[in-house]
């Protein structure tokens, strides 16, 4: 996490996996996304991956071997299995949730 005046800047740092979202990455994006929504000095936030690289989604060599079960469950809802599409949208959904939220306070109508 930075700041640069108005502007929060996340960046995942990851590059031996291309920037992929493992479990510990998908939650300090989450903490960092919850930090910036609740400080009502930052009006934007940019999202970036070092080496030239965004992020490749979901790590799927993490998920392949199945990982830790206790990190599924932090993402995964009761009763669904994952690498269902619902599990999928789940996770997602759970990660970028803090900036959904933000988009209550007001913005200026450029970013809207």
């Amino acid at each position: 996490m930075a700041r640069d005046g108005a502007v929060g800047i996340i960046t995942i740092d990851r590059p031996q996996r291309f920037n992929s979202m493992d479990v510990a990455t998908a939650r300090d994006f989450r903490k960092a996304g919850l930090q910036y929504a609740r400080d009502s000095d930052v009006r934007c936030v940019v999202i970036r991956g070092v080496d030239r690289v965004f992020c490749s989604g979901a790590d799927l060599k993490y998920i392949r071997e199945k990982g830790d079960p206790e990190d599924f469950s932090y993402l995964q809802p009761e009763g669904v299995t994952w690498g269902s599409a619902r599990a999928s949208n789940r996770s997602w959904s759970t990660c970028t949730a803090p900036f959904r939220r933000s988009n209550a306070r007001p913005s200026p109508s450029w970013l809207r």
